[in-house]
């Protein structure tokens, strides 16, 4: 809150030199102040999630957010009280400790690359994708934090926009969830929209 306020007193007597020197016609000292302006907005875009007032993050001033040690990476979207809220994009990376969210398939690892959707007060709340290495993605209802025994998202688990699973996922701890398939298996669209069933 500090550092706000510094800023704008900062900003409001910068402003006001300006008004002055161009009243007085001094070219000079206008061009100076005009580049301590453009530094002032540098500077802002660089702390600007900081901010009481800051109500949405913009692409190209992306953010780093951290949740979890798996939820963490580049983010905008809608913001408030230093949390993502309302709809946003968070792109997965920093993976320096080695723990990423992922999902595992026949064997292989297929790491989330981004989740794009509604939050909460940081928390994925509501409708939104996760979209995975592979051609993977999750697009349903995500249920906010993950606590032992909770459904944390209902969906449909998408491979390559051409098949898909109906997908519940149930938290088992705060980073670990079992995946929950309809046993009818992997859905295929061409076979949906030509009526057959398998």
């Amino acid at each position: 809150m500090l550092f706000s306020c510094i800023y704008i007193i900062q900003t409001v007597i910068f402003i006001g030199a300006l008004i002055y020197f161009l009243y007085k016609k001094d070219l000079s000292s206008v061009l100076l102040l005009v580049c301590d302006l453009l530094s002032i907005v540098v500077v802002y875009f660089q702390n600007y999630e900081e901010y009481p007032w800051t109500k949405e993050i913009y692409e190209f001033a992306t953010v780093d957010y951290t949740a979890t040690g798996y939820n963490e990476g580049e983010y905008y979207g809608g913001w408030e009280d230093e949390y993502p809220q309302g709809f946003g994009r968070l792109t997965y990376r920093h993976f320096i400790d080695d723990k990423y969210y992922s999902i595992k398939y026949q064997g292989e690892i297929y790491r989330a690359l981004y989740y794009e959707g509604e939050f909460d007060h940081g928390w994925r709340v509501g409708q939104g994708t996760v979209v995975y290495e592979g051609g993977f993605r999750d697009e349903g209802i995500f249920y906010g934090k993950w606590e032992t025994g909770k459904i944390v998202f209902v969906g449909r688990r998408w491979l390559n926009d051409d098949q898909y699973l109906e997908l519940e996922m149930e938290a088992i701890n705060g980073v670990d969830a079992k995946d929950h398939y309809d046993p009818q298996g992997w859905i295929y669209v061409e076979d949906q929209q030509s009526g057959v069933q398998e």
